[in-house]
């Protein structure tokens, strides 16, 4: 058996932080990371049927209890946003919960604003599926950013993020 091992970092075929090179996001990152998860795991692109978390990547506010926390996903470059699914995570007999309540902000010429809904939308936290939300308007941005209050004594865990574009 043969093996070989890379002789510079650029040469690495895998690195499990880095992000997808088709990935909407150019950057991500949050207000706490779990020493198990990752940021990148929110738009890697890859999403387990259950909100479990058992079989996908995901990040998480573990050792981060009850606190009020955000995931910033930033984009290559300014677009016009269509929808935007956050699939949570939730463990019913764990510690990383849905949400008690999220909303999302985004960057518009270095200021945060709040994410308009569409009159019928609202932010849900429904189990095994993306909880898609639509502005308003159209809606140009740099980046988005999901603020999220978690339900006591529990952390909050997304297990992807998925924003579709206008044309």
């Amino acid at each position: 058996m043969t093996v070989w091992f890379p002789l510079r970092s650029d040469m690495a075929v895998y690195d499990p932080h880095a992000l997808p090179k088709e990935s909407v996001f150019k950057k991500l990152t949050a207000s706490h990371t779990a020493g198990e998860d990752t940021t990148t795991a929110v738009g890697d692109g890859q999403v387990d049927k259950w909100s479990s978390g058992n079989k996908a990547s995901r990040w998480t506010s573990r050792g981060q209890a009850g606190k009020a926390q955000w995931v910033i996903g930033r984009f290559h470059e300014t677009k016009n946003i269509r929808s935007v699914g956050v699939f949570w995570m939730d463990r019913w007999q764990g510690d990383v919960r849905f949400p008690k309540e999220w909303s999302l902000e985004v960057e518009q010429n270095g200021k945060w604003n709040p994410f308009e809904l569409y009159t019928t939308d609202r932010y849900d936290t429904r189990a095994n599926q993306y909880n898609v939300v639509h502005p308003a308007a159209p809606l140009k941005c740099d980046a988005v950013r999901i603020k999220m209050t978690p339900k006591e004594d529990t952390s909050v865990g997304i297990l992807e993020l998925q924003v579709a574009f206008e044309e």
